[in-house]
């Protein structure tokens, strides 16, 4: 038994078993592969059990991008959050002081170092965070309780479909600015297969429309 204080993540012994107990086979197949993924990284850190835990936390960032660890199936599943979370912490990953703030901000703030990845975490925990509230089918909360009962809300499709195209214009060198070596029709015809690719409604096409400009164009 090691003496209080003493770093978790030199401790892997007392450290639990990413999702432990629970029958992976009943599960959904990106829930299967989020704990799979896990299951793989503590192998690694078995062979050097007095990894440091920012480490420990590169590990997971690496394997585990935001749009994997966000994804609408995975949400679905809250537990995944709360387990991942007591994980890091047996490990010695600091994840903040407040207790009380929703788990998936936790992760967000807590998992990723470069800034892109980090502001596409926490756009995309905001969305989980909010489908949690109105309730999501099939899973738990985002916060680890359970989730109402009823279907996914009219409101919850229009979210995921925001967050979708949201994700695929995050980067400012995808969107147009106005320069002189630009033309506009190549952006809107970009645009028009990300609209038919996640099936928006013409009326979420004009909504999302903003998506493609940026700078002086979207002032215009």
């Amino acid at each position: 038994m090691p003496p209080d204080g003493a770093n978790p993540a030199g401790a892997s012994a007392l450290a639990r078993s990413f999702m432990h107990g629970h029958d992976v086979a009943v599960l959904k197949t990106k829930q299967r592969s989020l704990i799979h993924a896990m299951r793989t990284i503590e192998v690694d850190l078995a062979t050097k059990p007095d990894a440091p835990p920012d480490e420990v936390r590169e590990l997971v960032a690496g394997d585990i991008p935001p749009e994997v660890l966000f994804d609408e199936e995975i949400a679905q599943l809250g537990t995944l959050y709360r387990h991942l979370r007591d994980w890091l912490r047996d490990r010695g990953v600091d994840l903040g002081a407040q207790a009380s703030r929703r788990i998936p901000y936790q992760l967000a703030d807590t998992l990723y170092d470069e800034a892109a990845d980090r502001d596409t975490a926490r756009e995309m925990a905001r969305f989980v965070i909010a489908r949690s509230r109105r309730g999501a089918p099939g899973g738990g909360r985002a916060d680890g309780g359970a989730a109402p009962a009823g279907g996914t809300p009219h409101t919850a499709k229009n979210d995921r479909a925001a967050q979708d195209v949201g994700v695929r214009y995050r980067d400012d060198s995808k969107k147009f600015v106005g320069a002189p070596l630009q033309a506009i029709h190549e952006y809107l015809a970009g645009y028009q297969q990300i609209a038919t690719d996640y099936e928006l409604t013409p009326q979420q096409q004009l909504l999302y429309l903003h998506n493609v400009f940026a700078g002086d164009a979207k002032r215009f």
